[in-house]
This record gives structure tokens, C-alpha cells and sequence, in this order.
């Protein structure tokens, strides 16, 4: 049996052989800062206007960025 060790990313999750290459991936994601606006539909457009239909976040570079669903 083979021992691996490997060094992984604690923003996405990938696996690097080389410790210097993980720490390169971490640093390079953005992490979202704070919640700017929720978007809803109307109540009439059925049950799924329950829940946001975009959410606009603003990172902490201070992009904001919106996500759909």
C-alpha cells in the first residue's frame, strides 16, 4: 500500500500534490462579503415566489455579482 498526501484547497476543494499550489488556489478565491438584495417574484407567480429568485452579494473586492436560480 501507498501512502498519499496531498493538500487541498478549503475554498473549492481541489487536490494539489504541491502545499505552495493549495495555498495559491485559496488565496485566489474571492469570498463574498455581504448580502446586498433579494429578489421575489410577485406572490401570483406560484409557490416557488416564496424563495429570492436572484440574490445580489457583494464581495469582498467589492464586486457585486447577482446569482439566479
Amino acid at each position: 500500500m501507498k501512502e498519499i498526501n496531498l493538500y487541498q484547497c478549503e475554498v473549492c476543494g481541489t487536490n494539489y500534490a504541491d502545499e505552495e499550489k493549495a495555498l495559491e488556489c485559496e488565496a485566489f478565491h474571492i469570498a463574498v462579503g455581504s448580502v446586498i438584495q433579494f429578489k421575489y417574484n410577485a406572490k401570483g407567480m406560484g409557490l416557488e415566489s416564496k424563495y429570492p429568485h436572484a440574490v445580489v452579494v457583494r464581495m469582498e473586492d467589492g464586486k457585486d455579482l447577482i446569482f439566479k436560480r
